[in-house]
């Protein structure tokens, strides 16, 4: 089947419900009309700018629709057939214009009245109309009156009205229905085969194979076969199917989930009914692909993929809602409590199973994700991974980092040692103080990585990613970026369907986008949808007030990782048994953050740092302002390298002469006196400091 073809039942489809025209802006009514003009005068190019500045302008869906429906199929079918750029833009203005036209509604007496009138319709033309308007109307939200016919073996022609009207919803009836295949009644399963058949999506596959195999009815299972066949998933195992469908899923792919599919509700068939449960939309592909995933583990029990699956969508669930949280979402705390529940699978799937997540993570630079699962690594496996040490090499430094930190836990829980790139990689990261994240969505490699290369010299941390549907769920679990760059070239949807993604998404809260063209006359039509454009590397200095603005938020993000970098280097260095040469200088730097991560870079320093660290001890131990616990941990970290036999020079010695006497806690000046007792010091200068720290206790 060609591109065009997959196509047109949507463009007849959104043809047929032209709505009445109403006013909208004419500015954007016009530019559409030019675009128009200049494709159908061949002037493809420059088309193709226009096509692009009308989404640039964020009509709403309900003026996409107009937009689209007051222009001729042929012209739509041409953008379909010259692809590339042309294709992306008309399915974009597809999406948006359905969505405009489907405004679903969840009006239980409004849906039990239009059924009443479709069974009780006198003849084919009015069911037709009275189900046009139920489609319409109320979508998916339709199946679960619907379904009760399927198994009524009674009355044959209430059955076949119900098919044809499933037909009728086509892809809107496609999730619900497969949960009907979960039926207790064999006869309602057939029916429902037949019509998933009838439907042909291709998301039905592999529950049809699933049951072609194994139904207790020979009838099921011959009428699942004949259906997956017309769904296409002929000569295919299921279980290889479900596996297929939970990455794609994952990933957002458009075969499987475009605007216009996302949904408010996940069905599942309970007690005999089809029910749905609300479902925030940051974590409606997660839940589609961990059932995708969960299916192909009842169907090959022994299959690491699944069970990798299961575990990333968990962790990827867990981390989206948690953000959402974090964003002030308060209605989805109970889902972020039951999140947590569904955690559980993901230790319990195992080191194998997680690894092999982890590795999808690298591979698809999904270092949010890949992060999360390095993190539950590092609480069970008990060898370096394969994974962690791609993870280590994956150029993302919070991935990179995040995996350190669990080959240093692995390491001092097996009593083993860790190569040296691991402690560089802890010791970057406790030293590490990111105030300043940005993330470029952009196709056009070549300008991205001229725009992280500046940015980087600028001691900006820069991700690219390539592709615009998962720019959307990486940085959806990443809130409290500093700038989003979002280039006007990606391989699989428009900038304008990032743009408005990002910013209807609760978890991103404020966080400005730029847009990465040299069109002037785009960047223009996006208006106040961003805040400004650039053409290529030049000019990003501009961004360094955005920065300052938020400075707070991203150093929180960046001490968490680095907090975990400095404990676990404490590990290694309570172990004893890695070489730490290649983090001390970093960790006398990480001495002056904050003391989550000071403290612990401190008690690494007390078992392996040498005296080249000692001025940034004697910072923290004369430092007013640190607490009481930073400058305890100093002073034994001196003590103990002068207990090795340290040479820490006269300023260390006069800085502990100046603890001892000043007004500092007794715990601080006692941490010092020990300091001073493993100092060799000669017997003049250590006669000189007992008899400064003399006291008489007697009676006045």
């Amino acid at each position: 089947m060609s591109r065009v073809s997959r196509h047109l039942g949507l463009v007849l489809a959104l043809a047929v419900f032209a709505a009445p025209q109403r006013a909208m802006a004419q500015d954007v009514k016009e530019l559409f009309d030019q675009a128009k003009d200049l494709l159908e005068r061949g002037q493809k190019e420059e088309a193709l700018r226009a096509f692009e500045r009308v989404l640039a302008a964020d009509p709403s869906n309900d003026d996409a629709f107009q937009l689209f429906t007051s222009t001729e199929n042929e012209l739509v079918l041409q953008m379909l057939v010259e692809g590339g750029e042309f294709e992306k833009v008309a399915l974009r203005f597809m999406e948006r214009a359905r969505a405009g036209k489907r405004e679903l509604q969840r009006d239980e007496a409004a849906i039990s009245a239009a059924m009443d009138e479709f069974f009780g319709a006198s003849d084919a033309v009015q069911r037709r109309q009275v189900l046009n308007t139920i489609r319409a109307n109320h979508g998916e939200y339709a199946v679960p009156a619907l379904v009760a016919p399927l198994a009524d073996e009674s009355d044959d022609d209430r059955r076949l009205h119900a098919m044809i009207a499933f037909r009728q919803l086509s892809s809107n009836a496609v999730l619900p229905l497969i949960e009907v295949l979960n039926s207790e009644n064999a006869f309602q399963r057939r029916n429902t085969a037949i019509v998933l058949g009838h439907i042909g999506d291709p998301r039905a596959g592999a529950m049809l194979l699933h049951l072609s195999t194994t139904d207790s009815d020979l009838m099921v299972q011959a009428e699942a076969l004949k259906a997956a066949e017309l769904c296409g998933a002929k000569g295919r195992a299921a279980a290889d199917m479900f596996l297929l469908h939970g990455d794609l899923y994952h990933r957002r792919d458009l075969s499987v989930l475009r605007d216009i599919d996302y949904s408010d509700v996940i069905w599942s068939w309970t007690d005999g009914e089809l029910v749905s449960k609300d479902v925030p939309r940051a974590i409606y592909n997660n839940e589609l692909a961990k059932r995708c995933y969960y299916r192909a583990l009842s169907s090959r029990p022994d299959s690491l993929d699944a069970l990798a699956g299961i575990a990333r969508e968990s962790v990827d669930i867990h981390g989206k809602l948690e953000s959402l949280v974090a964003a002030g979402n308060d209605d989805v705390e109970p889902l972020l409590a039951l999140a947590g529940e569904g955690t559980l699978a993901v230790a319990a799937a195992g080191t194998d199973a997680l690894d092999r997540a982890l590795m999808w993570s690298v591979q698809s630079d999904d270092t949010a994700t890949g992060g999360r699962i390095a993190r539950v690594l590092a609480q069970i496996a008990t060898r370096p991974t394969q994974g962690l040490s791609a993870a280590l090499r994956s150029g993302s430094a919070g991935l990179a980092g995040e995996a350190a930190v669990a080959l240093a836990h692995i390491a001092a829980s097996t009593n083993a040692a860790v190569e040296p790139s691991v402690v560089t990689t802890l010791g970057e990261a406790a030293s590490r103080e990111i105030v300043r994240i940005v993330y470029v969505v952009d196709g056009n490699l070549e300008r991205a990585s001229a725009v992280v290369a500046a940015l980087s010299s600028q001691g900006v941390l820069a991700q690219h990613i390539a592709s615009g549907a998962l720019g959307i769920a990486t940085i959806a679990q990443l809130p409290g970026l500093d700038v989003v760059l979002v280039g006007d070239r990606l391989p699989d949807i428009t900038a304008d369907a990032v743009i408005r993604a990002l910013q209807e998404n609760l978890s991103f809260g404020e966080t400005p986008i730029y847009l990465l063209t040299a069109d002037e006359e785009l960047a223009g039509a996006f208006g106040d949808r961003v805040k400004g454009s650039f053409a290529d590397a030049a000019g990003l200095t501009a961004l360094d007030e955005v920065f300052e603005a938020n400075l707070e938020g991203d150093r929180a993000q960046a001490d968490a990782l680095a907090a975990n970098a400095a404990g676990a280097l404490a590990l290694l260095a309570q172990g004893g048994r890695s070489n730490l040469s290649g983090a001390l200088e970093a960790l006398g730097r990480a001495a002056a953050r904050r003391d989550g991560v000071a403290i612990p870079a401190l008690q690494a320093l007390a078992q392996a740092g040498d005296a080249s660290q000692a001025d940034a001890l004697v910072a923290v131990l004369n430092g007013d302002d640190r607490s009481d616990e930073a400058r305890i941990a100093a002073a034994n970290a001196l003590g103990a390298i002068a207990g090795r036999g340290g040479s820490l020079g006269e300023n260390v010695g006069e800085a502990l002469r100046g603890v001892l006497s000043s007004d500092a806690s007794l715990p601080v000046r006692q941490s010092a006196a020990r300091a001073v007792g493993r100092m060799g010091l000669g017997a003049t200068d250590r006669a000189s400091i007992v008899e400064s720290v003399r006291i008489n206790v007697n009676a006045q």
